[in-house]
């Protein structure tokens, strides 16, 4: 008696030819007006302390909340933020905006 294995069936990549594509390409929805997409990854970068941690907070606030930001809409929603530099500077700058504007954040996490 012969032992054989054989292998899992895995499903087949999805793919669509091109020809069948509409010609027309519609833009992604827009989270921050002319500033972040939906779908799409941003890096926000700059010299230490120029203010970008601030910034890029105030927008998540903004945006969790689907209040206009910097003069431009936002789509209201939820927002997961990356604390690289650590969870407790990002905590009391939440506390400070909060007391400073008088409003919680939205869905932040």
């Amino acid at each position: 008696m012969t032992l054989r294995i054989i292998p899992p069936t895995l499903p087949p990549i999805p793919f669509e030819w091109t020809f069948l594509q509409s010609d027309e390409i519609e833009a992604p929805p827009q989270i921050i007006e002319g500033v972040l997409t939906a779908g799409g990854m941003s890096i926000w970068y700059g010299e230490s302390n120029s203010g970008k941690t601030y910034l890029v907070l105030w927008a998540a606030v903004c945006v969790s909340r689907g209040e206009p930001w910097l003069g431009k809409r936002t789509q209201k929603g939820g927002v997961f933020y990356v604390a690289a530099e650590g969870a407790w500077s990002i905590r009391t700058r939440l506390a400070a905006f909060t007391k400073h504007t008088g409003n919680r954040p939205g869905y932040l996490g």
